[in-house]
């Protein structure tokens, strides 16, 4: 074997190797790791390295090659292990996959991404409660994991098991204040469960981050009119409208809940604005000859 290679080292082709890489240049990465491994083939980084470009390029086959090359040079590397495992999930492979992951856990009891993706791939065979155990396994070796405890709330909604989905996203959200996916989630849970003013608490909490989100507002707005906080819907659908002046459904709610609340004269002018973009809606049309009627009898 050389000590050298067009006058360079071992380390030197896995460095130039490591750039080219970077640049996105795999093809070249990998001529130049070929160049490392051919200079010292015992040297498990390269062969690592490789192979994760291969995986990049959905080059499995090749992949694998290289990870199981680390795996003959160390038996007990628990990485080689992890990225065997996942060229295996590539490849849809879930068997193979979980007895990688396995090995990998077996020698680092402490390989969290191993603990993980024996989760997905269980949870993706409906082995649930194998999933909860992978998850659980992460959240005792890292409490603060808010991937953990995030995908733990969703396979229990999955479950329509809404407490206990509620209890992880509610973890997550105390390390994660400003998580508007989560806030989002915890609202549809508590919405399934009938409790309205916790979903009322969550998209205040998504409005005070993204006080433009016209989306919640909308959906905050509809919860406020079925539960016949008609004033608290008025002064969230005029929001919408401030932000979205022509929106047709949202003119139509304040002209509909400026009914309810009495007040003819908003409900006429939210009317007037509908009918100025379409002249056609029958809703509003309907809407406002109720409210003549109403005014005649009165």
């Amino acid at each position: 074997m050389p000590n050298q290679i067009e006058g360079r080292s071992a380390s030197d082709w896995s460095k130039i190797a490591y750039n080219y890489a970077k640049e996105g240049n795999n093809q070249r990465a990998i001529e130049c790791y070929q160049k490392a491994i051919q200079i010292d083939p015992q040297n498990i980084k390269p062969w690592t390295n490789m192979g994760i470009i291969h995986l990049l390029l959905e080059e499995y086959n090749e992949a694998i090659v290289c990870f199981e090359r680390t795996l003959e040079l160390d038996p007990k590397y628990s990485e080689g292990w992890f990225n065997l495992g996942t060229s295996y999930s590539k490849m849809k492979n879930a068997k193979k996959a979980i007895e990688c992951y396995r090995e990998a856990i077996m020698i680092n009891p402490a390989n969290i991404n191993s603990w993980h993706n024996i989760g997905v791939e269980s949870q993706e065979s409906g082995d649930f409660k194998n999933t909860i155990g992978c998850f659980e396994e992460i959240i005792k070796l890292e409490p603060k994991n808010i991937t953990a405890l995030f995908d733990l709330g969703i396979l229990y909604a999955r479950l329509e098991n809404f407490e206990r989905a509620i209890n992880y996203f509610e973890k997550v959200i105390e390390l994660d204040p400003r998580n508007l996916e989560t806030y989002l989630i915890l609202a549809k849970s508590y919405d399934l469960l009938g409790n309205d003013q916790k979903v009322i608490d969550n998209f205040d909490q998504i409005l005070k981050i993204d006080p433009y989100n016209i989306d919640i507002l909308i959906e905050l707005g509809n919860i406020y009119g079925r539960t016949e906080n008609y004033q608290k819907a008025v002064e969230t659908f005029e929001k919408v409208v401030e932000f979205a002046p022509k929106y047709i459904d949202a003119l139509y709610n304040l002209s509909y809940f400026c009914y309810l609340l009495n007040n003819l004269p908003k409900a006429i002018e939210f009317i007037d604005r509908i009918l100025k973009e379409n002249p056609n809606n029958t809703m509003a049309i309907m809407l406002l000859a109720e409210i003549k009627r109403n005014k005649w009898h009165d």
